[in-house]
């Protein structure tokens, strides 16, 4: 199975931080190259404008740990398996955003990676983001 994790450092406040990543429907603020987004119960549709749709199951929220996961069930990218996770990680070293993907096949990692990155780069703008130390 395919791995990638970003860890972003951001100075944005830990509790501004995961309210952008709390709200299910307010995805699209911090990756703005999704389109419009519609939440459904634990079902979230994320617009790829003329490049298809994301259709997701969120699976948890936890506030304690200040973590989302969900898993994309359908998608333009032809993923067998999905899963995600984005977290505020607040240590004495400063505010970091993780962002965690684990899919198969393996084959799609070049496919994905820019994606990521993509969203990554939104990330740094809507976060704020600091240079290492």
């Amino acid at each position: 199975m395919a791995t990638i994790i970003r860890r972003i450092p951001i100075t944005t406040g830990v509790e501004q931080a995961w309210a952008a990543i709390a709200d299910p429907e307010r995805v699209n603020e911090i990756l703005t190259f999704l389109g419009p987004v519609t939440v459904t119960g634990n079902r979230r549709s994320c617009s790829l404008d003329d490049q298809g749709t994301l259709e997701e199951l969120l699976v948890s929220a936890d506030a304690d740990q200040r973590r989302v996961a969900y898993a994309i069930v359908s998608s333009p990218f032809g993923f067998v398996h999905h899963h995600a996770s984005m977290e505020i990680v607040d240590d004495p070293s400063g505010v970091t955003f993780v962002w965690t993907t684990d899919f198969l096949p393996d084959e799609l990692r070049p496919a994905i990676e820019p994606v990521i990155d993509l969203g990554v780069a939104s990330i740094e703008q809507a976060l704020d983001v600091r240079e290492p130390a």
